[in-house]
């Protein structure tokens, strides 16, 4: 008997194009790959290994290799180390790790030339993403939920409860494994999976069904309120960092439309959405003249001399020694110093820095510094006082600094500044 698939993933995926499909080894996945396969779709499988679960997940990996072995599926694999991507960034583990399968999902796709990446997200998966932005504090956008298609992503089981599932991997007898973690309640998303919506659907058996019903009602109402802003956004200018626009127009937008219009600019950034609550956007929805904020994903919004801003700022560097004579990464930038032999270090400025008696903080606004950049221009230290402020103005030195010591700056596009 022919497999089916939802209706509205049917008429999505591309007849005789390939898809690839993003397969973890557990239930969900492994049920996608059947019926994609017995449906007639030409699949290619994508497994990503996190780095997180030791031998567990080389068994996982070892056990999709032999399953697509078996079902003569083509396979892309590759593996990533979450953890270190987690305190690099200061990001939750969870967090990390579905930024490392992304990356690598995207690529493969180009690298298989596949018209479309399934996943196996379900209803249940819908319904914990709607709890969890609601306890996150999200806005409409937030409780929307995981749209069936973006892009090139498509998520086929949206619309199907577990129990179908369930049902369909017994009735073929798909083997599958299981991930021990996602029993473990010190993940949020776990204790919504088993705490909270188990006790929802003692209120309503019908909960899942209810929570998603939701989130398409409010996806509707967030299109056109994206509609109504893009309207009436005025004139925006991309600039090397970013966007600007006239601040007086922006603040004469409905604040409805304006903590929409920040949405709808933080999608045209390198650094999206990801991370940025309601708060986050009714914070600079709002902002007064004068003012300027940092967002997650390292955005800065400020609102200065009538021009709104959005900039993406690259992280600073934490506190680093600097080889003298040598070169020293620090955060995006790379530093190349020479001269005589210290105790020499590197650090994002702080409100106590002084030079010579100045701030640096009066010092980076006296050499016209944007404030965007200002997390980006390091503070050097020489036997832990400092000596010296770099920046895109060049470097301002100050008494302490030895006649012959010598720093240039050497940017991600190649440039260097004296």
């Amino acid at each position: 008997m022919r497999a089916e698939l939802p209706q509205a993933a049917l008429e999505a995926l591309p007849a005789g194009r390939g898809v690839l499909c993003a397969v973890s080894g557990g239930r969900d996945s492994m049920v996608l790959l059947h019926l994609l396969l017995h449906n007639g779709f030409a699949v290619t499988a994508a497994h990503f290994h996190h780095g997180i679960r030791g031998a567990a997940a080389d068994r996982d990996a070892a056990f999709v290799r032999q399953i697509c072995g078996a079902w003569g599926v083509p396979l892309v694999m590759d593996r990533g180390d979450a953890p270190a991507l987690a305190r690099r960034e200061g990001l939750s583990l969870e967090e990390a790790a579905r930024r490392l399968r992304y990356d690598f999902l995207e690529v493969a796709l180009e690298r298989t030339g596949c018209a479309f990446l399934v996943t196996g997200h379900h209803l249940a998966d819908q319904a914990e993403t709607i709890l969890f932005n609601l306890a996150r504090g999200a806005g409409m956008d937030g409780l929307r939920g995981m749209p069936l298609r973006r892009g090139r992503l498509l998520r086929p089981l949206l619309r199907v409860p577990p129990e179908a599932l369930d049902a369909y991997a017994a009735a073929h007898q798909i083997p599958f494994v299981e991930d021990e973690t996602n029993q473990d309640l010190a993940f949020a998303r776990n204790r919504i999976r088993r705490q909270v919506l188990p006790a929802l659907e003692q209120i309503d058996p019908r909960a899942l069904e209810a929570i998603a019903r939701t989130g398409a009602l409010l996806a509707e109402e967030s299109g056109y309120l994206d509609r109504a802003a893009e309207a009436a956004l005025p004139p925006v200018t991309r600039t090397e960092t970013g966007l600007t626009l006239p601040l007086a127009a922006f603040r004469a937008m409905d604040p409805v439309l304006r903590r929409r219009a920040v949405r709808l600019l933080l999608e045209r950034l390198p650094a999206g959405r990801r991370d940025i609550t309601a708060a986050h956007i009714r914070a600079a929805a709002d902002l007064l003249p004068g003012k300027a904020i940092d967002l997650p994903g390292g955005v800065r919004v400020s609102a200065r001399r009538g021009v709104l801003r959005l900039d993406r700022c690259p992280p600073a560097g934490e506190r680093t020694a600097l080889r003298v004579p040598g070169e020293t990464a620090w955060g995006p930038l790379r530093l190349i110093c020479s001269g005589p032999a210290g105790d020499y270090a590197a650090a994002p400025w702080s409100p106590k820095d002084r030079l010579d008696g100045r701030t640096v903080k009066r010092i980076l606004r006296d050499t016209g510094t944007p404030d965007h950049l200002r997390s980006q221009c390091p503070v050097l230290f020489l036997d832990g006082k400092p000596i010296a402020v770099c920046g895109p103005f060049g470097c301002v030195r100050g008494r302490r600094c030895p006649p012959a010591f010598r720093v240039s700056i050497q940017t991600e596009k190649g440039e260097k500044e004296r």
